[in-house]
């Protein structure tokens, strides 16, 4: 499952988490053990690879704050797990080059699925 959390950095500025978890609740239990101000946004049915999908689309589009796991507060953010996947991957893919390079889909496993999903995806909605 994806879910959306927010959150208050050192400043008290609202921040996003996007993630992915086959429980929800345990690891929203984990992140309250040390962030007691987290809140659950959003769940909805997604994988790995969507979340990978997201967290690029979310640094593509400048949300990211901290590192690849906390964004912005924005209502497109806030929103991401509303947007058809489809066109999360429609955006990455014209944004290939960004996303993923050489050395991404040489040295890791996930990365190269992905960019072979999005390939596979782009070739069936040609036919």
């Amino acid at each position: 499952m994806l879910y959306c959390l927010t959150s208050l950095d050192s400043e008290g500025n609202k921040l996003y988490k996007i993630g992915y978890a086959d429980d929800v609740e345990s690891r929203l239990t984990q992140y309250l053990a040390h962030n007691p101000s987290c809140k659950l946004v959003r769940v909805t049915k997604g994988s790995r690879v969507d979340e990978r999908c997201i967290h690029d689309y979310l640094h593509l589009k400048g949300f990211g704050k901290y590192r690849k796991e906390w964004y912005v507060n924005d209502k497109c953010v806030e929103n991401i797990l509303s947007l058809p996947m489809e066109e999360i991957t429609d955006f990455l893919w014209e944004n290939k080059k960004s996303v993923f390079s050489k050395a991404k889909l040489k040295n890791s496993v996930p990365w190269l699925n992905l960019y072979k999903r999005l390939e596979r995806l782009r070739k069936s909605k040609k036919r």
